[in-house]
């Protein structure tokens, strides 16, 4: 039988909590056009917010519904390198 799984990590487990404790603290957001630099339906917008806010009510975490990131704007170089991976 082949098992699909990642590789057991040591403590995981015991150490989610204080994980997910260090999260509450600071809170999550999900921006589903990644702050202005994607384009995306308003039907997948609004599913990605929902499933934001659901999983957040799951394990008590804050969504914060403003944030500031700046995502760097993607250079006909990076375009360029990424071909090599499209191309394999």
């Amino acid at each position: 039988m082949t098992h699909h799984s990642f590789p057991k990590i040591e403590g995981w487990g015991r150490d989610l909590g204080a994980f997910l404790d260090r999260l509450r603290e600071k809170g999550v957001a999900v921006p589903p056009d990644l702050c202005g630099s994607a384009v995306v339906r308003p039907e997948v917008a609004d599913l990605v917010r929902e499933s934001t806010e659901l999983l957040a009510k799951l394990v008590g975490l804050n969504v914060a519904n403003e944030i500031d990131v700046n995502i760097p704007e993607v250079g006909v170089e990076r375009a360029v390198g990424n071909l090599a991976g499209l191309a394999a």
